[in-house]
């Protein structure tokens, strides 16, 4: 019984320790954190404001660019802007695909919905509600240069699912 006490009392020792650690990490966050989501040095591929897709992985803050990755939902539904299943247009694209993010204000579901679209504009769902404030500021602000690419795929109860890598620079003048 002894025993068993001492070895309560050393796992929640361990675990305060941890979550004190955790605590005194600065926040990963670069919406939250702004100060930290300015860029130092433009890379070449600045210039006509596009990024190059292949020059993925990029650390955060490498570069000056903030690399996020988002589940994108409602990959079993019919798409919207075109007549076509978007499982159909999903087994089409491959990793490395460039995708592009837009609001959707018109939406009557959510007036606040970013759409991915693929190169041809068909739509492949929308990022998740959840995730929508990691955006919004970006896209709101135009000194931001927004490129997306098709990061992984993943399959589940409804199908073949994507997982898109956002990468965010701002644009120096």
């Amino acid at each position: 019984m002894k025993m068993f006490i001492y070895f309560v009392f050393f796992i929640i020792i361990f675990l305060i320790i941890i979550i004190e650690i955790n605590k005194s990490k600065p926040s990963k966050n670069l919406v939250e954190n702004n100060k930290e989501a300015t860029c130092k040095e433009v890379p070449k591929y600045y210039k006509n404001k596009k990024l190059n897709p292949y020059s993925y992985p990029c650390p955060e803050n490498k570069r000056g660019v903030l690399n996020i990755e988002f589940f994108v939902t409602g990959t079993h539904y019919k798409a919207m802007r075109v007549d076509k299943e978007r499982q159909t247009i999903i087994h089409q694209m491959k990793v490395h695909n460039t995708v592009t993010i837009e609001k959707e204000p018109d939406n009557p579901y959510d007036p606040r919905s970013i759409v991915v679209l693929n190169e041809k504009g068909e739509d492949l769902g929308y990022i998740r509600k959840i995730d929508q404030f990691k955006l919004l500021p970006y896209l709101d602000a135009n000194k931001f240069i927004i490129a997306a690419h098709i990061y992984r795929f993943y399959t589940n109860e409804y199908g073949k699912n994507v997982i898109i890598r956002v990468s965010i620079g701002e644009i120096l003048k």
